[in-house]
């Protein structure tokens, strides 16, 4: 049920419009003047936006409660109980206010299932997910450090917080730069001319206006652009590189890669954790994600009745 096509592309279509619409658009329309029809079309956009962010929220909720049950049946039993800590935890925001020991202890969970996950992908030698992984443990520790200092009465700010948000973008940076080198043969002429196509923009978009390329980029994925310019063109190069490569054959890998693009860098509300941590669960499976066409017969093993299944399929 949770590797379900039409279950996978609602969850990242619903997470994709609920980026766009509330982290980009509504936020960027409100500084644009505009017309009683442009009004009009602005309301419309934040009503489809709150129903998205609903259904992404819910959607989530559901796809990490699969995971744990899964992990029960699997004898996994302490990744189950995160993931369904985690769930429980995530339901109770969506109508509280994370207070207190319980972000703290969604935070820590968090790390947990990642960490669990991040081993997979090094054993699977899928670095551009891995690094992507250890970001998100930087952006959780980030997040959670103002919250221990609140709960412990410390003096505040936390000194390691600006260290650990520089740390998680730069990991973020090197996962997104890796992607290129981990699908260059599955890619093909066209996926690289597009990638480079989408770098250039980038490229040209930070050049003419980096002030405003900057807002729109932390808005989007909160993401700072402090290193140089240069690295976040290759990031981009190669996260367009990855998008491409596996939509182009229908992989699971395009979901996983849609929704760590939503959820974004030390995301603030709860359902955007938890479409990191679905994304690093989808790469995690054995699905020879960036294989060549040559490279696929050789990921796929005999079943009974002579049928070829994926190896790890689950």
């Amino acid at each position: 049920m949770i590797r379900d096509r039409a279950v996978l592309a609602l969850l990242a279509g619903s997470a994709i419009a609920d980026w766009i619409l509330n982290r980009v658009v509504s936020r960027v329309g409100i500084f644009i003047p505009k017309t009683p029809l442009m009004i009009q079309v602005y309301d419309l956009a934040g009503t489809v936006g709150r129903f998205a962010g609903l259904l992404t929220a819910l959607l989530a909720i559901g796809f990490l409660g699969g995971l744990a049950v899964n992990s029960w049946l699997k004898r996994q039993f302490a990744l189950a109980a995160a993931l369904s800590l985690v769930s429980l935890l995530s339901l109770w925001f969506l109508f509280a206010a994370p207070v207190g020991w319980a972000p703290m202890l969604a935070h820590g969970l968090s790390i947990l299932v990642v960490a669990v996950f991040a081993v997979r992908l090094i054993s699977l030698r899928r670095l551009g997910f891995a690094l992507l992984a250890a970001s998100a443990v930087m952006g959780e520790l980030y997040l959670a450090l103002p919250g221990m200092y609140q709960v412990f009465r410390l003096a505040g700010p936390p000194p390691a917080s600006i260290a650990l948000f520089a740390a998680g973008e730069a990991l973020a940076v090197a996962g997104a730069i890796a992607f290129a080198w981990e699908c260059r043969k599955a890619a093909s002429r066209r996926n690289k001319a597009a990638a480079m196509a989408a770098a250039a923009a980038f490229a040209v978009a930070f050049a003419a206006n980096p002030s405003l390329t900057g807002i729109l980029t932390i808005w989007a994925t909160g993401y700072s652009l402090y290193l140089p310019a240069f690295l976040y063109v290759l990031a981009v190069y190669g996260l367009a590189l990855a998008l491409l490569a596996s939509a182009a054959k229908g992989r699971e890998q395009t979901v996983a890669l849609a929704l760590i693009v939503a959820g974004g860098f030390a995301p603030q509300l709860s359902p955007q954790r938890m479409l990191a941590l679905a994304s690093f669960w989808l790469a995690s499976q054995n699905d020879a994600a960036y294989a060549a066409p040559a490279e696929e017969a050789q990921l796929a093993a005999p079943v009974a009745g002579g049928e070829v299944e994926p190896r790890g399929a689950v």
